[in-house]
């Protein structure tokens, strides 16, 4: 399948999640630039929580599949020295939120190329799972189940 997402892109995408890396539950910045990448691709963008963002693709389909990617940072003071380093003092992302963001971007910008599926597919970019277990908060809103 012939993609335009690029390694630049997924690469922009990581960079500038890593830059401006949020903690917990508040992540107003993060949720913001996810759904705005999100919306290019025509995807039912849903909030099932605040800051939680996910994209619907229907392709009519009796079954779902769903992916996550977490977007919370963690409280660690970044001393890398990597061109994009975190912008805010005393976060950043080091245990690869910021590309498994990323990644999912991807999987979404392919997903809009697309005209069929064996399946349908919801994509879930969730908050807080470094603190306080922001899956069992997606659980609860009850998207797993519409």
């Amino acid at each position: 399948m012939k993609t335009d997402t690029t390694d630049c892109q997924l690469t922009g995408w990581k960079d500038d999640l890593h830059r401006h890396p949020e903690l917990g539950l508040d992540l107003p910045w993060t949720s913001a630039y996810i759904r705005q990448a999100l919306e290019k691709t025509g995807a039912q963008i849903l909030e099932p929580m605040p800051h939680a963002v996910a994209a619907w693709f229907d392709f009519g389909r009796e079954s779902t599949l769903m992916f996550r990617a977490d977007m919370d940072a963690l409280p660690v003071q970044e001393q890398t020295g990597a061109p994009c380093t975190s912008l805010v003092p005393g976060r950043m992302h080091a245990c690869g939120h910021d590309a498994h963001m990323s990644i999912l971007l991807g999987f979404a910008q392919s997903l809009a190329e697309r005209t069929e599926c064996a399946c349908n597919v919801l994509l879930i970019f969730q908050p807080g799972e470094e603190n306080p277990g922001g899956a069992k908060l997606i659980c609860e809103t009850g998207i797993l189940e519409q």
